[in-house]
C-alpha cells in the first residue's frame, strides 16, 4: 500500500487547484515519496485534461486502501493495487513534469514526452499525443497549424484507448 496514500493526496490538491492561465498547487510533506515537490506550477489546461483520470484514479486508489484497512489483500489484490498506485504516480509526474519515486525505490528516472509539430494544412485529423489513460499524461504539445481545412481536426492529447 506504498505510496497510495501520498499520491491520493497529491492528486486531491491538483483537483482543488483553481486558477486562470496558471495554477500553484502546495503539496503537504510526504513520508514516502522521495524528492516530492512541495510547491509546482501547472497550466489549467494541463489540469482540465488530467481532471477526470486523476478523479477516477484516486477514488480507485482510496477504494482499495480502504478495502485494505478491512482485510488482508490477496497477491492479485495487490499487484491491481500496485498498477493504479503507477497509474496515479505517471499522470503527476507527467503534470509536475519530474520523477516521484518512492523511498529506497529503484526505478528509471521517469520521462516527460514533448512533441512539436508546425503543419501548413491539416485535411483530416492530426495527433500530437495519442496514449491510453493508464499512461496518464504524456507532456506537452506544442502545435501551429496555419490552415485547418473543413472537415479537418487537430488534437493536443488524446488519451482514449
Amino acid at each position: 500500500m506504498r505510496g497510495g496514500q501520498d499520491l491520493s493526496t497529491f492528486a486531491l490538491e491538483v483537483l482543488r487547484a483553481e486558477g486562470q492561465e496558471e495554477v500553484e498547487v502546495l503539496l503537504p510533506e510526504t513520508a514516502v515519496v522521495a524528492g516530492a515537490p512541495r510547491r509546482v506550477l501547472l497550466l489549467s489546461a494541463h489540469v482540465e485534461i488530467a481532471r477526470a483520470t486523476l478523479r477516477s484514479l484516486r477514488s480507485a486508489v482510496r477504494d482499495a486502501l480502504d478495502i485494505h484497512e478491512r482485510h488482508q489483500l490477496s497477491s492479485a489484490e495487490e499487484a491491481d493495487f500496485a498498477v493504479l498506485v503507477d497509474s496515479l504516480r505517471r499522470i503527476l509526474e507527467g503534470l509536475f513534469k519530474q520523477p516521484l519515486a518512492l523511498l529506497g525505490e529503484e526505478r528509471e528516472e521517469a520521462t516527460t514526452l514533448t512533441v512539436k509539430q508546425t503543419v501548413n494544412h491539416v485535411r483530416g485529423t492530426l495527433t500530437g499525443i495519442r496514449a491510453p489513460w493508464a499512461r496518464g499524461l504524456a507532456g506537452g504539445v506544442e502545435q501551429k497549424i496555419k490552415v485547418i481545412e473543413h472537415g479537418g481536426s487537430v488534437v493536443g492529447i488524446d488519451l482514449t484507448p
